[in-house]
């Protein structure tokens, strides 16, 4: 972020569930709550509640048993070893907080679409992007840089005939 400092890491693995949602959509989802609060004529519990449930279950299961702020460990749950030989499918489960923060995401886009009339709306999803667009502009470079290095060459004699043949 431009805006806000880098959080330590408190063990190497934490990079699979790379989670920053970026300042503009942290504002989108204030703005959009904020509105939520103050509009009288709220969405039902039965509607809101299906993206509720799969908001929290996503970011329990990101958490994992190892739970950590920022780089501490704050608490390790041993589980039940039936519960982690399923969970233990999925490898890393930090990667879990993409399908809760796409669900932000879109939950905040829709607080703000139904609260905002059309110029407004522009104007605000305008700024919000711009924001957003400024604040990851430095995790964008760093990607940039890994996706342009050469592949890895593979210098086992196998490998060149195995591509011979395909």
């Amino acid at each position: 972020s431009v805006f806000l400092p880098k959080l330590p890491l408190a063990t190497a693995g934490q990079y699979e569930g790379y989670g920053y949602l970026g300042l503009g959509a942290i504002a989108m989802i204030f703005i959009g709550t904020y509105k939520l609060i103050r509009d009288e004529h709220r969405p039902s519990f039965k509607t809101i509640a299906p993206f509720a449930i799969v908001i929290c279950a996503a970011f329990l299961l990101s958490l994992s048993n190892r739970i950590t702020l920022p780089n501490i460990i704050l608490v390790e749950i041993p589980g039940p070893s039936a519960l982690m030989r399923v969970l233990e499918i999925f490898r890393a489960s930090g990667r879990f907080i993409w399908v809760a923060y796409y669900g932000l995401i879109i939950v905040g886009a829709l607080l703000l679409a139904r609260s905002l009339s059309g110029r407004a709306l522009l104007v605000t999803m305008t700024a919000l992007l711009a924001l957003q667009a400024i604040d990851i502009r430095p995790t964008l470079a760093e990607f940039r840089q890994v996706i342009r290095q050469p592949p890895p060459r593979f210098f086992d004699p196998a490998w060149n005939t195995l591509a011979a043949q395909h």
